[in-house]
């Protein structure tokens, strides 16, 4: 990594064509880097800007009135120097908290450096990065809409016809677009892909139809889109669509939609949307409500067996998909589980008493006899906990069910 950050320094462009990269014969200092390691074009370059960090810090640290590109990221190279984190792990810290308005201060930004470092040896590269964007938006709210329309303006679509007259293309949405297609993808795929069983028979008649047919998965979604984008050709201008189709919920404390201030966050995506973005969502397609204050926000006792759709829209806005610790299923994924057993333990179905769980971790629970308790924090918000089988873990120790849900954690902060 030193050798990358020496390798970038005196190739840069100050030197021209004496630079070492170029008059070695290389385009760039990360082809040279290439052409000596054997490494990606990622990972070269990702050796350049960490090793240049670690080697700008170092450089500060004994020449005080050199000013660091950014010292807030003192914590990342230091612990990448000790050996404490991956490399993957401080990319991920190094990109998450970047792109900042000037307003932060340096300090906040190397205090939530320190926190993440803390955090890299019990999370994956790609969760730490999730992290980091969380803390970002926390520390900087005022920038998420320029953020947001920042990630808008690198949208595209692009359609070729290829010389056996098929038709290829690529495409890069935004955030509120990306989860809308997602949420198509899904409904075409989901019984074939380990998703929900179906109580309804008619959803289950369509799941089985689904499971049936010899198209592939890339084909149905095809046919699914363009069988959509016919509809829309077709349609009067007048014309409402049914509930059934895919929609994208935006999930929003109280405290910022009076206060104006702060921001929300899209069902399942990483990305924050500013409040006027949630404005302009709420008078297009309107916005269910649902508080995360502590009330219920639908209790409908033992009248009713299964959930009902509000009901799953509260658990989607409080989960965020599965809770079973370390799984990255999405809601649309998930099933509502009972904590506790509808008939041995006289359960009822209420959002309190319901967690989403995927079908694979659904079917672990009922199968291998783990258990979810319900208890309250420090804060008095419920918590979930799991508890294994005795003969998995002799002590029975209780493992944390995290929601993978923004909106929880923002209420609680306010």
């Amino acid at each position: 990594m030193a050798t990358a950050a020496a390798i970038a320094r005196r190739s840069s462009g100050e030197f021209g064509y004496s630079g070492l990269a170029k008059r070695n014969g290389f385009v760039s200092p990360v082809a040279m880097i290439q052409s000596l390691t054997g490494a990606t074009r990622i990972d070269a370059t990702k050796l350049v800007q960490l090793g240049t960090m670690v080697l700008e810090t170092r450089r500060a640290e004994v020449e005080p009135r050199y000013q660091c590109t950014a010292p807030w990221q003192s914590p990342i190279a230091a612990a990448v120097a000790a050996g404490q984190i991956s490399l993957d792990a401080a990319d991920s810290i190094r990109k998450g908290l970047s792109g900042v308005d000037d307003v932060v201060a340096t300090e906040d930004l190397q205090a939530a450096a320190a926190e993440l470092v803390a955090e890299a040896a019990m999370v994956s590269a790609d969760a730490l990065y999730r992290r980091a964007r969380e803390l970002r938006d926390e520390l900087d709210s005022a920038g998420v809409a320029r953020r947001e329309k920042e990630r808008r303006e690198l949208r595209y679509f692009t359609a070729k016809r290829r010389p056996d007259g098929l038709i290829a293309g690529s495409y890069l949405l935004s955030d509120e677009d990306g989860e809308l297609m997602l949420s198509i993808h899904d409904r075409a795929t989901s019984p074939r892909l380990g998703g929900p069983r179906f109580v309804d028979p008619v959803a289950a008649t369509e799941g089985d139809a689904l499971l049936a047919d010899r198209r592939s998965n890339g084909q149905i979604v095809a046919d699914t889109i363009i069988g959509l984008l016919r509809l829309g050709i077709d349609a009067d201008d007048g014309a409402v669509f049914g509930t059934r189709r895919p929609t994208v919920r935006v999930l929003v404390t109280q405290k910022a939609r009076t206060t104006r201030t702060g921001f929300g966050v899209l069902e399942g995506g990483a990305g924050a949307v500013s409040l006027d973005t949630i404005d302009r969502l709420e008078c297009e397609s309107g916005i269910v409500g649902v508080l995360f204050d502590g009330t219920r926000p639908l209790d409908v006792g033992r009248d009713q067996r299964t959930f009902t759709s509000r009901q799953r829209v509260a658990l989607a806005a409080r989960d965020g998909g599965c809770r079973f610790p370390n799984c990255e299923r999405p809601v649309s994924w998930t099933e509502a589980h009972h904590i506790n057993h509808w008939v041995r333990d006289h359960g009822e179905s209420n959002v309190e008493d319901g967690i989403l769980l995927c079908r694979t971790h659904h079917m672990l629970i009922h199968d291998n006899h783990w258990r979810i308790l319900r208890r309250p924090d420090e804060l008095g918000h419920d918590g979930y906990w799991l508890e294994p089988p005795r003969q998995l873990d002799t002590g029975q120790r209780l493992r944390p069910m995290p929601s993978r849900s923004r909106a929880p954690r923002e209420l609680q902060r306010a």
